[in-house]
C-alpha cells in the first residue's frame, strides 16, 4: 500500500480503519547511500527510510540475491545525492529529488555511472530498496508492502514487538545498459540522418520526374506505404513523422540511425535502373465473384483469407508423397532442369485452369526462408496424357508451362531462372490498379497465391505479404495462352 505520510493523513487513516500506527510517527524521510565493492566490480545504490529525525534504516536481503552487497557498509548517506567508486574510472552515483513537501519525501530518483544515466524510477509507484549495479547491467529491488502495512514499518521507529518482515523483490536478470552517446556522436548521427533524408528526397524527385502519370501515381502510393513501414519499424510516431525528422528525433540516436539505414537502402532502390512496371492491369471490381468475395472478406478477421477451406470453393488438392517428388536423380544434368528439385510440390489438382474446356495439372508449392515467403503454382497441360508430377516436371515445355507468380506479368522470364529456382528476377510480380486509381505492386517473393474453383470457373487469388501490398487481395481469372483477366482488387 502507498501511504502519504503527512500527520493529518495518518490520523485520519487511523480513525477510519482502526489500524495501529507507530507511536512516534511524524513524517517520512527518505535517504540514499551507496556501496561499492572494488573486488567484484559491483555496486549497490541504497534507499533508507526514517521517521522524522531518526537515523535511516537500510534493510538487507539474502546473500543469494545480491552477493552480500547489502551487508557491506553504506557510504555517503544523504537525502539528495550519494556516490562511490568501483574503480578509478567508474563512479556510481544516485540523485534523489524529494521536492518541497517535508511530510512526503517519496519522489523520483536516477542512477548514473560516471555521467551516463543507467536507471530511473519514482518511489510513488514502487518503493525502492536498492539498485544492484552489475558490470553490464542493473537489477532493481523494491519493497512489497502488504495492504494493511505502513511504510513506517521500513523505519527504525517501529517497536521490535510490532515489527514484521517486508518482502523484497529483485529483478531476476540484469537489465542491460543502453548504449549512451556523447554529444559529438549525436551531432554526427544527426548530420548523417539529414544527408540520408536529402539523398532520398533527391532520388525520389528524380525518378518521379521521368515517369508517366500512371507510373507517378503508382510510385507515390508505394512511397507512402514504404514511409509508413519505415517509421513503424524505427518507432517514429505520427507526430514526429509530421515534422522535420532532423529536429523531431534529434534527441534519439537509435531512431536516427534506424531511419538513416532505411532511407539509404530506399535511395539505392530508387536509383536502380529498374523501374516499377506501369499497372497494365485494371480491376473494375464489377464481376459477380468480386461481390461474393468482398462480402466474405468483410466478415473474416486476419490478413489472409483461407481460400482452401472457403465453402464456395469446389477445388480439392491431392497431397503429393515424398516418393513422387522430383529429385536430383530424376533430373538430367542440364542446368535448366537441375534446378527443378527445388520445387517441393505439396499438392496437385487436375482441372480446367484456363477456363477453355481443357484439363491442366496445377502443382502448388510453398516457400518460407530468408529470401522469400510465397506460394507458387506450376501449370502444365496434360494434353490427354497422364503421368506423375515428377515425370511432368522433368519434361517441362517452356512454351506451354506457366509458373506463377514469376510469370504473371511477363513470359520473358524462363521458368528455370525464376525464384525460388534461382535468386534472379527479384522484380517479378504484378502491378494492379483499380478504376479509382489505387495501385498496388504484388512482389512475387512476398505473396500468398492459390487457385480456386467457384461455380464452374477457375480463379487465382493473390494476397499481399509485405510492403505496400500488405492487406490487399487480387482476384484473376486465367484464360487461354497463359493470360488472365484482372477482376478484383480489395483492401481489407
Amino acid at each position: 500500500m502507498k501511504a502519504k505520510n503527512i500527520v493529518s493523513f495518518l490520523t485520519f487513516f487511523v480513525m477510519l480503519c482502526g489500524v495501529t500506527a507507530p507511536a512516534q510517527a511524524d513524517w517520512l524521510q527518505t535517504y540514499v547511500g551507496t556501496t561499492c565493492d572494488e573486488t567484484s566490480g559491483r555496486a549497490m545504490v541504497r534507499f533508507g527510510y526514517a521517521d522524522a529525525d531518526d537515523p535511516p534504516k537500510f534493510d538487507h536481503v539474502s546473500k543469494d540475491v545480491d552477493g552480500g552487497l547489502s551487508f557491506l557498509p553504506v557510504s555517503n548517506v544523504s537525502q539528495v545525492e550519494s556516490s562511490c567508486s568501483v574503480s578509478k574510472d567508474r563512479i556510481v552515483r544516485v540523485h534523489y529529488f524529494p521536492g518541497n513537501n517535508a511530510g512526503d519525501t517519496l519522489a523520483e530518483w536516477t542512477v548514473w555511472i560516471n555521467k551516463v544515466k543507467i536507471a530511473d524510477g519514482d518511489a510513488n509507484n514502487a518503493i525502492p530498496f536498492a539498485v544492484i549495479v552489475e558490470k553490464a547491467g542493473y537489477r532493481l529491488c523494491t519493497f512489497k508492502l502488504a495492504e494493511d502495512q505502513w511504510i513506517y514499518d521500513l523505519t527504525t521507529s517501529v517497536e521490535p514487538n510490532e515489527s514484521r518482515p517486508t518482502p523484497i523483490k529483485c529483478d531476476v536478470a540484469p537489465t542491460p545498459f543502453v548504449k549512451q552517446y556523447s554529444s559529438v556522436e549525436i551531432r554526427s548521427i544527426r548530420s548523417s540522418l539529414i544527408e540520408a533524408e536529402q539523398a532520398l528526397n533527391d532520388a525520389y524527385k528524380a525518378k518521379i520526374s521521368r515517369l508517366s502519370l500512371e507510373r507517378s501515381a503508382a510510385l507515390r502510393q508505394q512511397q507512402r506505404g514504404w514511409l509508413h513501414a519505415r517509421n513503424a519499424s524505427c518507432g517514429v510516431s505520427a507526430r514526429e513523422s509530421s515534422q522535420d525528422l532532423g529536429t523531431a528525433i534529434a534527441d534519439n540516436p537509435v531512431k536516427m540511425t534506424c531511419v538513416s539505414q532505411f532511407s539509404r537502402a530506399r535511395t539505392s532502390e530508387l536509383a536502380s535502373p529498374y523501374e516499377e512496371p506501369t499497372p497494365l492491369f485494371f480491376a473494375p471490381n464489377q464481376a459477380p465473384i468480386c461481390k461474393l468475395i468482398e462480402s466474405e472478406l468483410n466478415v473474416t478477421s486476419g490478413s489472409h483469407f483461407d481460400w482452401n477451406d472457403w465453402h464456395f470453393n469446389d477445388l480439392t488438392w491431392k497431397s503429393v508423397s515424398e516418393e513422387s517428388q522430383i529429385s536430383p536423380k530424376k533430373v538430367s544434368a542440364k542446368p535448366r532442369e537441375s534446378q527443378l528439385d527445388k520445387l517441393r510440390v505439396e499438392g496437385e489438382s487436375d482441372f480446367d485452369f484456363f477456363n477453355d474446356g481443357k484439363t491442366e495439372r496445377v502443382m502448388r508449392s510453398a516457400f518460407e526462408d530468408h529470401y522469400m515467403t510465397t506460394n507458387t503454382l506450376m501449370v502444365l497441360p496434360l494434353s490427354d496424357q497422364t503421368g506423375s508430377s515428377s515425370s511432368l516436371l522433368g519434361s517441362i515445355n517452356e512454351a506451354t508451362a506457366w509458373f506463377l507468380p514469376c510469370q504473371l506479368e511477363s513470359l520473358q522470364y524462363p521458368i528455370s531462372e525464376c525464384p525460388p529456382l534461382t535468386q534472379n528476377h527479384d522484380e517479378a510480380g504484378l502491378s494492379l490498379a483499380s478504376t479509382s486509381g489505387e495501385a498496388v505492386r504484388f512482389r512475387g517473393r512476398y505473396v500468398f497465391l492459390t487457385a480456386i474453383r467457384v461455380k464452374g470457373a477457375s480463379y487465382v487469388t493473390i494476397d499481399g505479404g509485405a510492403g505496400g501490398s500488405l492487406g490487399y487481395t487480387a482476384i484473376l481469372k486465367p484464360k487461354p495462352d497463359r493470360a488472365f483477366d484482372a477482376l478484383c482488387l480489395f483492401k481489407h
